[in-house]
């Protein structure tokens, strides 16, 4: 498993341990109303990143990891609801003291470094009851490649096979034409 995937099934475990529902949480999900999970419930990504060449074999990999925080409320809620926002403030803050520094037991260069958070809302998401916030965080992590036979995640087409072209990776395979092109390099 890469260093990325280990850190957001090691965060969202911890989450899970704290009481809060990690769940993949799709915008459609939301904007459907089809979202069916206990809120707050939150999804952890990582949304981004960089590498910066340290030596001539050391890569130091800085990236950013995303909690999507969903919050539910009553439609009879005032929208500027003071109780209501001081709600989610105190739960960001809550989440945010809590990952801060962890580096959830992986060799990580920089643990979890609070970034930014964003309302990001959408009306449809507000129409459909729920509140929905963007905590990021940086991590970051060296690797070190002597050579490309280093590389431990395996051999690409085993990787793209593997995660992103077998029936239960998610992707439909027939009917997609783009699809079809990749099934067809195979």
């Amino acid at each position: 498993m890469s260093i990325l995937a280990e850190l957001t099934k090691r965060i969202g475990d911890s989450l899970t341990e704290q009481g809060l529902e990690v769940k993949n949480i799709g915008y459609k999900d939301l904007i459907d109303g089809q979202f069916n999970a206990t809120v707050p419930a939150v999804n952890v990504v990582i949304n981004g990143g960089e590498a910066k060449l340290l030596n001539n074999v050391t890569y130091n990999w800085r990236a950013v990891v995303s909690l999507l925080l969903v919050v539910s409320y009553a439609q009879s809620e005032t929208v500027g609801d003071f109780k209501r926002k001081e709600g989610m403030y105190k739960l960001i803050e809550a989440i945010s003291d809590y990952l801060i520094l962890h580096d959830f037991g992986l060799s990580l260069t920089n643990r979890m470094i609070p970034k930014k958070f964003k309302n990001i809302t959408k009306p449809e998401w507000a129409k459909a009851g729920y509140q929905v916030y963007n905590l990021e965080f940086w991590i970051s992590y060296n690797t070190v490649y002597e050579s490309p036979e280093d590389i431990s995640t395996g051999p690409l087409n085993e990787i793209l096979v593997k995660n992103f072209l077998e029936p239960d990776a998610g992707i439909p395979p027939t009917g997609d034409p783009i699809n079809e092109d990749l099934i067809n390099l195979q």
